[in-house]
């Protein structure tokens, strides 16, 4: 009797000891972390640790679980003339590369189609949001185009006076395939309930190539229209200037 006596006091005294051991360190872990704080409360050391924190947050969630990787946008600058269809695929947060395939079916024209691949790197946010930098490379088979040879000389190589009776140009409608490509800027956003929409915006300089044939100056009742003009337009398939005006959607 007197030994289940002495285990129980033992026992009993081994769980106040843990209880007031338990105590005493949640005590010091309360005094050590202190009551929780406001963002106003908080020193100029501390604001800075938590909105690293948050911003690390932030990238940890845009770059795992953000927006979709892939989109799907038609651009309308060159409608109804022309369709001209993207697609692009986000490959990291900064770069994205895709390809535009465009069919003109209206027009003087009509029949040309240009196929290229782009790269994109966005200067700001991540893909395929932010200001972006953008290249192309591809190659078009260009129908119909109108030319324009200037007269230089006689036959003989003698140089000729402007004269009104005689046509200073002649126009002519070559076909002909090109390699082409463009540099230029450019601006995207997404929209829509959930963010499943896509506009893309940009502007950017475009050089094509052309067959030596075609450069070549042509004869005519003697005369020899040798500088050679391929009157481009504003935003022909052959343009310097190409302007983009897109929208499509995310998946």
């Amino acid at each position: 009797m007197k030994l289940l006596k002495t285990l129980f006091i033992t026992a009993l005294s081994g769980s106040l000891f843990t209880i007031s051991i338990q105590t005493s360190v949640m005590a010091q872990e309360k005094e050590s972390f202190g009551p929780i704080k406001s963002l106003h409360e908080l020193s100029y050391k501390e604001a800075r640790v938590a909105k690293r924190v948050v911003m690390n947050t932030r990238r940890f969630y845009d770059h795992s679980s953000g927006f979709k990787r892939n989109n799907l946008k038609i651009q309308l600058v060159q409608l109804p003339t022309t369709g001209k269809i993207t697609y692009e695929r986000s490959l990291s947060r900064k770069f994205a590369v895709g390809t535009n395939v465009s069919i003109q079916y209206l027009g003087a024209e009509a029949g040309t189609y240009k196929v290229d691949v782009f790269g994109k790197y966005f200067l700001t946010y991540r893909s395929p949001i932010g200001l972006y930098v953008y290249s192309t490379l591809g190659i078009a088979q260009i129908r119909n185009h109108e030319v324009a040879y200037r007269m230089t000389a006689t036959e003989g190589g003698a140089e000729i006076k402007y004269d009104p009776k005689r046509p200073y140009t002649i126009d002519r409608k070559v076909s002909y395939s090109s390699v082409i490509g463009s540099l230029g800027l450019g601006f995207q956003n997404v929209f829509g309930p959930r963010k499943q929409f896509i506009s893309d915006f940009g502007i950017g300089y475009q050089i094509s190539s052309l067959p030596q044939s075609i450069k070549t100056g042509i004869t005519q009742n003697q005369f020899v229209y040798g500088k050679f003009d391929p009157k481009n337009g504003l935003l022909g398939p052959t343009s310097p200037l190409q302007v983009r005006a897109g929208i499509g959607f995310l998946f």
